[in-house]
């Protein structure tokens, strides 16, 4: 059985994982007690793991989702809009993309930087934007995460995004700023990828950050913090031992059955001389 110490695991991902809380919580002992009891809810539901290597995964779906709860119950801000008539047809919204070669994505900022853009954000729309430009995931799927429909998270990711784009154009951008390579930057939105950059821009720079946690794990007295196991891949070891078993068997009769053929045959060649003999004396 392939086991694993909760403290250990802690140690390992809690500093990435807190990071991926703390763009969604900009209060950073919030984030922390998030995290808290996302290990906490992950040691009891620990038996919904099969897998190992999709450890990581499972706690990031953990963490993400109670930040999300967090900000849904505690937020007076209101996450379904009623101006899904303000959204802009794709043609609208590509041709608003075309002047963002002058703006955000002409720009190399830090990555500071572009997290405190995102902390600038109302909640509702700090939340679509994470998901969408950071998590990847589909205006189909936010809306069922957020319990909102798909025309109001296409809204709140464009409201996001522009609030966004002005807080880095007001804040940061002067005659030292960096700048990325002009070109590519005027043919990608010329093709209508403005927002793949938006995507690949913060993905980047959001990759691998981390936050070290300032307390370790604390795990209440009535929940084993030792190990946790992974059933499935326990089982797939055992599934691969006996395919590989088989393999072995059936090697081992097909050389013994190649082994009695031969000796069968030699036999049988024995026998048939001395006839061979006599049919050449005759």
């Amino acid at each position: 059985m392939n086991n694993g110490n909760w403290q250990k695991i802690y140690l390992d991902h809690s500093p990435k994982l807190l990071g991926i809380c703390r763009r969604y919580i900009a209060d950073l002992q919030t984030a922390e007690d998030l995290l808290q009891d996302s290990f906490i809810l992950a040691m009891q539901k620990s038996h919904q793991l099969k897998d190992e290597k999709a450890l990581f995964g499972w706690l990031k779906t953990i963490v993400v989702n109670n930040a999300l709860q967090y900000i849904r119950s505690n937020s007076k801000e209101i996450f379904v809009s009623t101006e899904i008539s303000e959204i802009p047809e794709q043609s609208t919204e590509m041709n608003n993309s075309s002047t963002e070669k002058n703006h955000v994505l002409a720009y190399d900022f830090t990555r500071e930087e572009l997290l405190k853009s995102i902390d600038s954000l109302p909640l509702h729309h700090r939340s679509v934007f994470n998901l969408y430009f950071i998590e990847n995931h589909s205006h189909q799927e936010i809306a069922k995460l957020l319990g909102i429909n798909v025309n109001t998270s296409k809204s709140h990711l464009l409201r996001a995004k522009k609030s966004v784009q002005n807080y880095l154009l007001n804040n940061f951008v002067n005659h030292h700023t960096p700048k990325n390579n002009k070109k590519i930057t005027q043919l990608l939105v010329f093709l209508g990828l403005g927002g793949l950059m938006w995507a690949q821009t913060f993905q980047s720079k959001f990759a691998d950050f981390k936050i070290s946690p300032s307390k370790n794990l604390s795990v209440p007295d009535d929940i084993s913090s030792n190990t946790v196991s992974f059933s499935g891949s326990n089982k797939n070891f055992q599934k691969k031992l006996i395919i590989s078993a088989t393999l072995l068997i059936t090697l081992i009769i097909s050389v013994l059955a190649f082994k009695e053929n031969k000796t069968f045959l030699h036999k049988f060649s024995e026998a048939e001389s001395p006839l061979k003999k006599r049919q050449r004396m005759i």
